[in-house]
């Protein structure tokens, strides 16, 4: 029998979207059932990344959930994390592992479809939903993030947009679209926006080849847990002052332009700025 090789995650980012979505489901239960332990996640993770091989015979089965529990040891290392004697979900990718949820297709990896106003407008429904556990803003959340397919995206045509375009007026429909989505599933919607924002404040982006890092336009840390709110209210201040100076139009077409186009605008005016404050020295 020729030996079969199986290719073992290392990290989110090698995770598929089927393997994905399963690990959301047993973490998601395990959140809701005492009984089930981070432990029990892990070696059932691994012993569905491994086929569920079970060998009849005593021995081979014997090495087998051996096998199990060291890779399950090894998961450990990425999927949680300790933080104060609390077991967390230590997500970390900006890779968009649930690109499409049913018919709905979910933002680019590292969002880079995303617009200035849906990006702005998904900050604001996600801290209402952070601040209340209301279901209808992550219901909103996940439905305007995950909007019908463009009909035009096999066209010769195509602009590049591979959902229909992003509405503020269509929230309500975006909620009932998203509405009888599994739960875990849009736990992990949630879990990436999350991080997402977070990573746009903090890490290195590689745009047209070169490495840039947002980090000094919103000039603070974003570890504190206001900062996402901080976010929405200058990404707003943001609109404005573009719109003022019309590099993307008036705001409703400064709300339509790609979020990284604003970033970059925004990472260039600010280099200059630390520029001409140098000289001034």
């Amino acid at each position: 029998m020729k030996p079969r090789f199986i290719d073992i995650p290392d990290s989110w980012d090698e995770l598929s979207p089927k393997q994905f979505e399963y690990l959301l489901k047993s973490i998601f239960l395990m959140m809701s059932n005492k009984k089930i332990s981070t432990k029990d996640v892990l070696n059932d993770f691994a012993d569905f990344l491994l086929g569920r091989s079970h060998p009849a015979h005593p021995l081979r089965r014997e090495d087998y959930l051996s096998l199990v529990d060291k890779l399950a040891g090894h998961l450990a290392e990425w999927i949680f994390t300790d933080e104060e004697g609390a077991i967390k979900v230590d997500f970390c990718t900006t890779t968009n592992l649930l690109p499409k949820l049913g018919k709905l297709a979910g933002p680019v990896s590292h969002g880079s479809d995303l617009r200035f106003g849906e990006y702005r407008k998904a900050v604001e429904v996600y801290n209402l939903y952070t601040t209340t556990r209301n279901e209808m803003y992550l219901d909103m959340l996940v439905g305007m993030l995950y909007r019908p397919q463009n009909k035009m995206r096999k066209a010769r045509n195509f602009n590049g947009d591979y959902k229909i375009p992003f509405n503020k007026f269509c929230m309500d429909i975006y909620r009932k679209n998203a509405k009888d989505i599994a739960p875990w599933l849009k736990w992990g919607v949630y879990l990436w926006f999350s991080y997402f924002c977070y990573y746009l404040m903090t890490g290195d982006f590689i745009i047209e080849g070169n490495t840039v890092n947002f980090s000094k336009i919103f000039g603070r840390s974003t570890t504190d847990s206001d900062s996402k709110q901080s976010e929405g209210l200058g990404m707003t201040s943001i609109l404005f002052s573009l719109a003022d100076t019309g590099t993307f139009g008036n705001v409703e077409e400064t709300d339509k332009a790609l979020l990284f186009q604003v970033m970059m605008k925004l990472y260039h005016d600010k280099q200059q700025i630390d520029f001409l404050n140098k000289n001034k020295k």
